[in-house]
């Protein structure tokens, strides 16, 4: 699992659930909107997500939960990235 930073947290009484937040992503091509439980944001904001390959200075990462797009995947720039555990397959570093 992997930690990235947030643009914003939204807490709002009106999602599906009242557990549920918004995390704002910020990702390569723009903005992600993901509506998730609120155990996948920590304490400062920083949002749980599944790191799946680092490739150069970005990073893969799946949501827990798909976003408003759609997109259940995006690409996020490393410095982005709060925490990794890396392996290492194919010359690529899966995270």
């Amino acid at each position: 699992m992997l930690l990235i930073k947030t643009k914003k947290v939204h807490k709002n009484k009106y999602y599906l659930h009242p557990s549920e937040i918004m995390a704002v992503v910020e990702t390569i091509n723009g903005i992600e909107e993901v509506i998730t439980h609120h155990t996948h944001v920590d304490e400062n904001n920083n949002f749980q997500v599944a790191g799946i390959v680092k490739d150069e200075d970005r990073v893969l990462v799946e949501f827990p939960r798909e976003s408003c797009k759609g997109a259940w995947r995006a690409w996020i720039s490393e410095k982005n990235v709060i925490k990794t555990g890396q392996t290492v397959i194919n010359s690529r570093v899966v995270l």
